[in-house]
C-alpha cells in the first residue's frame, strides 16, 4: 500500500471561512492511503484552531506552524516533510470532488506516469464552471501550452511523483507567477505525463484571493519570471511560441500598470503585444492604454472587479 500514499500539502493563510470544506473533502477521500500537511503560514484568523480541531480527529494529518513567509515558502516547507510517493497542492479555500485522488492514483499506476493531470471547476456563487484540459504526450509540448495560455499553470490540478520534484522548489518571494515557473522548471526535466477526463479540483473564485489581486510587487515579480522564462526556454520551445508568451506579458503589463508607465515603455510594451491576435475587448484596452482615455482601463478593471466581487465567496 505504501507505494500508492499520496500527500497532500495545503498551506493555509486566513481562510477560516473555507478550510473546513477543504479539509473535509481531503479526509473524505475514497483513497484511503494518504498524510494530510497542514502549513500554516502564520494566520491570524481562527484557522488554527480548525486546524487543531481537525488534527485531534484526523490521525493521518501533520501540523506544521510557521511565520508568514508566503505560499511558496509554504508550499516548499510541505514538500521537504512529505514522504508519499505522490505528491498534491491543494489551496486552503478550494477543494477536492469525493473520487479525485483515487482517480488520479489509478491511472498513476496503469501508465507509471511522473505526472496526472485533471480538468478542475472553476466556482464562484452564481456558477460552476468546468474548464478541461488540452493533452499534450510530449512534456516539451505541454509546457508550451502553459506559456502560451492554453493550459492553465497552476500546480493543485496535478499530481507529481516525488521523486520529480526532487531538486525543484517554488522561488521564494515571487509572489506572482511562481506556479508557472515552479512547472517550467518540472516539465523541463521530461517527465511521463498522463491524462484524467474526470474534474480532479474546485477553484473557489472569492473576493480578496490571491488570484483576484495583482499589485505592483506582483506586476514586478510577473516582470522577473518572464526574464526567466526566455532564458529557460529559448531553443526548448519554438520561436513563434516564445513571441506569444511575451506578447501575454507585454499585455499583461500594460493593464494591470498603465499609471505607472511612461510614455516610452507603453510605446515597447506595445510593439510587443501587437505582435499576438486578441480578443476585441483585448484589442480595445490596448487602444485606449495609448491614448488620453488610458484612465478608462482602470475603471473597467474597477468596475469588472466589484461585480466579482458581488457574485463571487
Amino acid at each position: 500500500m505504501e507505494e500508492n500514499k499520496v500527500s497532500i500539502i495545503v498551506p493555509i493563510y486566513n481562510t477560516e471561512k473555507y478550510l473546513e470544506k477543504c479539509l473535509d473533502s481531503i479526509k473524505n477521500q475514497t483513497h484511503r492511503n494518504i498524510e494530510i500537511i497542514l502549513v500554516n503560514d502564520g494566520s491570524t484568523d481562527s484557522s488554527e484552531n480548525i486546524i487543531l480541531t481537525f488534527i485531534a480527529r484526523e490521525p493521518r494529518a501533520i501540523y506544521i506552524a510557521q511565520p508568514n513567509q508566503g505560499v511558496s515558502v509554504a508550499r516548499n516547507t510541505g514538500i521537504a516533510r512529505a514522504s508519499g510517493r505522490y505528491v498534491l497542492f491543494c489551496d486552503s479555500d478550494d477543494y477536492y470532488p469525493k473520487r479525485a485522488i483515487e482517480t488520479l492514483i489509478t491511472r498513476a499506476t496503469i501508465e507509471a506516469a511522473d505526472i496526472v493531470i485533471g480538468n478542475y471547476y472553476k466556482k464562484s456563487k452564481l456558477r460552476k464552471k468546468l474548464i478541461k484540459v488540452a493533452p499534450h504526450k510530449s512534456p516539451k509540448a505541454f509546457l508550451e501550452s502553459l506559456v502560451t495560455g492554453i493550459n492553465h499553470g497552476g500546480p493543485c490540478t496535478k499530481m507529481f511523483s516525488r521523486q520529480i520534484l526532487q531538486d525543484i522548489i517554488f522561488r521564494p518571494g515571487i509572489k506572482f507567477r511562481e506556479d508557472l515557473l515552479f512547472l517550467v522548471e518540472v516539465l523541463l526535466k521530461q517527465p511521463r505525463l498522463s491524462y484524467v477526463q474526470d474534474p480532479i479540483y474546485v477553484y473557489l473564485k472569492r473576493k480578496g484571493s490571491t488570484v483576484n489581486s495583482i499589485d505592483q510587487q506582483a506586476l514586478k515579480s510577473s516582470v522577473l519570471v518572464s526574464i526567466f522564462l526566455e532564458s529557460k526556454l529559448e531553443g526548448e520551445i519554438p520561436f513563434s511560441s516564445l513571441e506569444k508568451m511575451r506578447a501575454i506579458d507585454a499585455y499583461s503589463i500594460i493593464v494591470n500598470s498603465r499609471k505607472a508607465l511612461s510614455k516610452h515603455e507603453v510605446d515597447l510594451h506595445l510593439q510587443i503585444a501587437n505582435k499576438a491576435s486578441w480578443s476585441t475587448s483585448k484589442k480595445i484596452a490596448l487602444l485606449l492604454s495609448e491614448s488620453r482615455l488610458h484612465y478608462l482601463i482602470g475603471a473597467y478593471k474597477q468596475l469588472k472587479r466589484r461585480f466579482d466581487n458581488l457574485i463571487s465567496y
